[in-house]
């Protein structure tokens, strides 16, 4: 559940770590004990999973673009902050295989 910036510093006091900031943009969509992880290591971030997308075949990038909004749009709610949206490779046309 996404925590205030009050829970944060109650957390962050809780811990003794006020040399710790809050960036509470970043912060705020974490769960408790993620916050926890991030203080009690004196700051450094919890490493999190890349969400990469490919939408189907038939699409151009600006609709498949806009039908995975939904989904990374879910991820972010669950923590998940690095995604990647992957084009079909015919929609360049200097690349004419996938290994380009």
């Amino acid at each position: 559940m996404p925590l205030t910036l009050e829970e944060l510093e109650a957390i962050q006091s809780d811990l003794m770590a006020d040399d710790v900031a809050i960036d509470f943009d970043r912060m705020r969509l974490w769960d408790k004990d993620k916050a926890m992880a991030y203080f009690e290591s004196g700051g450094a971030l919890p490493e999190t999973p890349l969400l990469v997308c490919l939408y189907s075949a038939g699409l151009t990038p600006a609709q498949g673009r806009s039908l995975m909004g939904r989904v990374l749009g879910a991820a972010r709610l669950a923590g998940v902050e690095d995604s990647l949206v992957l084009d079909h490779y015919t929609e360049y046309p200097d690349c004419t295989t996938y290994d380009q």
